[in-house]
């Protein structure tokens, strides 16, 4: 990367205190005089996942404040700053077009408007996380933006869904310690929304092989066997289906949770965390403490929108309320339909002597076309 970046680049490498840690968020911060452009996405800055991958993108332009504004926040603002603080990047002198010398850092970012933010910002961030700490990252800082939320009652006990392209070493306590955040949050008139059914959506073997990349699909999908066929697990599996996106051959790599009902979404998290410990965070110490590896950005949908899938058959205008309907395409059908007996979960140090697409086997060596 050093070789081959542009000039006009700047490469930073944030620190990763705990071991078997990654830098994983995706996202840009698109710099106008009048305003920036947040971008979230799924997608590594590489040929094959922009154009051979299903992935998701939210994006939302800010304006710079008013005068009377400044040193006014919003959540949105201060769950951003807080985070770049977090990667310890000293910043850098530029010359911006209109704007002039100006030092991009974390603070420079405090100058525009967030107030209009359709979501949050759910950030992980690597430490062992304590004290005051302890619900600002991961999956605990998700349980308390979900706590002070209220739903519709329809969402009592619904199901959830959990997608994404990578799956770390689970167990069953760490599973009920995710849902017990994923399932946070009260009703209209206060009654806990509760614990609901988790479907895991995995491509299964049949579904890579038969891919428009065929078995190389896979090395996106990188799980091994003592991951993936963990006995547990088996009741959670269910199909990446996306007939009606035109998305079924094309392999996830898109990471998304969401809590639904029927085709109304209570609400859509996109995001860069896999199923992990690394990416959500572990709780240690009887709750005191939560143990984070990886840097990950997840921005979950403003459930004060009517969020809908493109599935659903209601009415586009209602006079009856002034609550926005908001159509989010998600990529997937719901609920996804569970495997049956002869679907396998797609493990990439598996042997497959099946021939895919193009005729070929797995493993196989495989070009990725990070220069086209």
């Amino acid at each position: 990367m050093k070789k081959e970046k542009p000039t006009s680049w700047l490469l930073y490498k944030p620190p990763l205190r705990l071991s078997y840690g990654t830098h994983h968020s995706k996202a840009m911060l698109l710099v106008y005089s009048s305003g920036v452009r947040v971008v979230v996405h799924t997608a590594n800055l590489i040929y094959v996942d922009w154009n051979n991958k299903t992935q998701g993108l939210w994006m939302q332009d800010f304006p710079v404040k008013e005068q009377n504004d400044i040193g006014k926040t919003s959540p949105f603002e201060d769950d951003l700053v807080e985070y770049l603080k977090a990667l310890e990047w000293s910043g850098c002198n530029v010359t911006l077009p209109q704007i002039g010398d100006v030092k991009i850092n974390a603070a420079y970012f405090r100058r525009f408007d967030y107030s209009s933010a359709s979501v949050r910002l759910v950030a992980s961030v690597p430490g062992y996380h304590k004290g005051a700490e302890l619900k600002k990252w991961g999956h605990m800082k998700l349980r308390t933006i979900l706590q002070e939320e209220c739903f519709g009652n329809e969402f009592q006990g619904s199901p959830l869904v959990y997608q994404f392209s990578s799956l770390g070493s689970l167990d069953e306590k760490w599973m009920m310690e995710l849902a017990s955040s994923m399932c946070s949050g009260s009703t209209w008139d206060n009654q806990p929304l509760g614990p609901g059914s988790v479907q895991i959506i995995w491509p299964t073997v049949e579904d890579v092989r038969c891919s428009i990349e065929g078995y190389a699909a896979g090395n996106a999908i990188p799980s091994p066997q003592k991951n993936v066929e963990k006995e547990f697990l088996k009741k959670y599996w269910a199909h990446w289906q996306a007939n009606h996106t035109g998305r079924c051959r094309a392999m996830p790599h898109i990471k998304t949770y969401a809590r639904y009902n029927g085709q109304e979404l209570a609400w859509f998290l996109l995001t860069s965390s896999n199923l992990s410990k690394a990416a959500w965070g572990a709780l240690q110490k009887n709750g005191s403490q939560l143990m984070i590896r990886s840097y990950e950005g997840n921005v979950p949908g403003n459930h004060r929108s009517h969020l809908v899938t493109l599935c659903w058959q209601g009415e586009k205008c209602r006079e009856s309320t002034s609550t926005e309907i908001v159509t989010l395409p998600v990529p997937y059908r719901l609920p996804p339909p569970p495997y049956t007996s002869e679907d396998v979960p797609w493990s990439w140090d598996r042997q497959y002597r099946k021939p895919d697409v193009y005729g070929e086997v797995w493993p196989r060596s495989v070009k990725l076309y990070t220069n086209q």
